[in-house]
């Protein structure tokens, strides 16, 4: 019965993405100009960076290597988060206005898959082509082990999983606030705290974005127990908290479409 409907939501999404692929060849000039920002975007993270560490050096207890492949990692993470979930975001809030809502929540799917993994960026992941290969630059110059490479996307995914539940958290507000653009700004506000090592924010400011708001638990976590395997504890702590965040996900999203009254009624 599982397996039964893993296939049936994979090829949902197979439909989806083709309708994506299809969409972005057919407006070719919008697919680029999304390629090209994703692009400046990356440069506009790294060589800040970069410069930085020539400047001080060090930036705690990282030198260069270890800061680039953590910015690597992150521009890898959000290059992902744009394709794969981004737009929807910005959907929502429209689908409730105007009782598109409706319609989605009639169909035999989950609500949340059918809203929030609808659209993707195509050429945000055509740009991750262009990203990946520097972060195995500095993973090489870095030594990183064979099982270190292995563990490697299965951070990317835990961090991916972290930032997505993150978000569509804060999306479920809007079923009370109807109209999302102060939210989905507030998200990209935490997506770039998320983007800084944990530890160059002052002590309260990390605990509060790291056990109330995760957002610095993001990026930091997986990429120090990538660093050092002694920091497992790390990960247990990441991956309660997924377990946590998704059950209190589900609790507030029904909620939510409980207090949902249709535009369109």
């Amino acid at each position: 019965m599982i397996l039964k409907t893993i296939k049936h939501y994979a090829s949902v999404y197979q439909t989806f993405l083709s309708t994506c692929i299809a969409e972005s060849l057919t407006y070719r000039l919008n697919f680029t100009l999304i390629f090209i920002m994703d692009l400046i975007f990356a440069i506009s993270i790294l060589s800040p960076g970069k410069f930085m560490i020539d400047v001080i050096g060090k930036i705690g207890v990282w030198d260069e290597p270890h800061l680039m492949f953590f910015l690597c990692f992150m521009i890898c993470l959000d290059q992902f988060h744009m394709f794969i979930v981004s737009a929807n975001f910005w959907e929502f809030s429209v689908l409730i206005r105007s009782g598109g809502l409706d319609y989605i929540l009639l169909r035999p799917l989950g609500s949340i898959f059918n809203i929030f993994f609808r659209y993707q960026h195509l050429g945000s992941l055509v740009n991750f082509v262009f990203v990946f290969p520097v972060l195995v630059k500095y993973g090489m110059i870095l030594n990183f082990s064979l099982s270190q490479w292995i563990m490697l996307p299965i951070m990317l995914l835990l961090a991916l999983i972290l930032m997505v539940t993150i978000d569509i958290l804060f999306c479920t507000l809007m079923f009370w606030m109807v109209d999302g653009t102060g939210i989905n700004f507030f998200r990209m506000q935490l997506q770039d705290m998320s983007r800084q090592p944990d530890f160059v924010y002052k002590y309260f400011v990390r605990k509060i974005f790291t056990f109330v708001i995760p957002a610095l638990m993001i990026g930091s976590y997986p990429v120090k127990f990538l660093f050092d395997f002694n920091e497992y504890h790390l990960m247990v702590i990441m991956v309660s908290l997924i377990l946590i965040l998704i059950l209190l996900l589900s609790y507030i999203w029904k909620k939510g479409l409980i207090k949902y009254e249709s535009a369109s009624s």
